[in-house]
């Protein structure tokens, strides 16, 4: 508000004293830096949302639409942001289990 009223009585002088006047640019409001914000966070969590990364003994089953789709084994996969997505992590390393003699 105060830039505003500044540039609004620098404008006036500016034509009493018969100087051209300075193209006025307002800054930008709280609204419109806040939406920016907003914006950019949203395509921040769409990028790191487009993919999945799989540690090595793991396997991790994707859906599409609903339905099963792929098997996506260690590594980094890129996946379509909320068309798929990740619903299954496996351990798919071996178990040792203790076994008594019979």
């Amino acid at each position: 508000m105060r830039l505003v009223l500044a540039s609004l009585c620098a404008t006036a002088a500016a034509r009493i004293n018969g100087v051209p006047s300075p193209s006025f640019s307002p800054g930008l409001n709280e609204f419109q830096v806040g939406l920016g914000a907003s914006a950019a966070l949203l395509c921040v969590g769409v990028v790191a949302d487009g993919f999945a990364f799989v540690t090595q003994g793991h396997a991790c089953l994707v859906e599409r639409l609903g339905r099963y789709d792929r098997t996506l084994e260690a590594g980094l996969h890129p996946k379509i942001p909320v068309i798929e997505r990740v619903v299954a992590l496996e351990s798919i390393r071996e178990r040792v289990l203790d076994v008594r003699h019979r």
